[in-house]
């Protein structure tokens, strides 16, 4: 599931990362600032790792791919608008057919090419979230049959997993354009990529 990325010579793989939460909502929090892991609520006073780099010196990006606003999103939300820059991309729910990860490039690439300043860059991705069907265009369906194609002659759950495995498969190849563009910028840069939680 990761042919593109699996050809980097400068990728460094942590093989055991843990989550905090098995939810987005707990678990973003906790990636952004210092908040403690026994801390429930979304709300947390201390700001966030965007402030501190723009305290540094940076000029910060937020680009999204998911909604702003939303029972699920309005918390994280709060984190993105310490961004001196906030773009929301895809304004239908993550439960629905929508845009696909990839339109983070062109974002990406602008905000590259426009600032003459450090950066620091936040892509929030949509991943692998549920529906996974949703999450890849066609050209990624390696995996099949998917849960979508309702083929009887195979159980659902495998059906499930492999349309999982082709949001992976997708979610490499945007890293993998993402990892390109820096390179292109002939720019110091790094690129750290982190899902907010897994699936079971």
């Amino acid at each position: 599931t990761n042919p593109e990325l699996s050809r980097e010579n400068n990728l460094v793989p942590i093989s055991n990362m843990l989550t905090s939460w098995p939810e987005s909502l707990d678990a973003i929090p906790l990636m952004l600032t210092r908040k403690p892991i026994t801390a429930r609520s979304p709300n947390f006073s201390e700001a966030s790792i965007l402030r501190a780099m723009q305290e540094a010196g940076y000029e910060t990006y937020w680009i999204s791919n998911q909604m702003a606003i939303g029972k699920f999103d309005s918390p994280v939300s709060n984190y993105a608008y310490e961004a001196q820059h906030v773009e929301w991309l895809n304004h239908a729910s993550w439960s629905a057919p929508g845009s696909y990860d990839e339109d983070l490039l062109g974002p990406l690439r602008d905000a590259l090419h426009d600032s003459t300043s450090d950066l620091f860059i936040v892509l929030h991705m949509m991943g692998s979230h549920l529906d996974y069907d949703y999450r890849y265009p066609a050209r990624f369906k390696h995996f099949r049959p998917t849960y979508s194609d309702h083929d009887d002659d195979v159980p659902q759950g495998e059906r499930t997993w492999n349309s999982y495995d082709n949001t992976i498969l997708y979610t490499d190849h945007v890293l993998a354009e993402a990892i390109d563009i820096l390179r292109q910028s002939n720019s110091a840069t790094a690129l750290w990529f982190e899902s907010d939680h897994g699936e079971m």
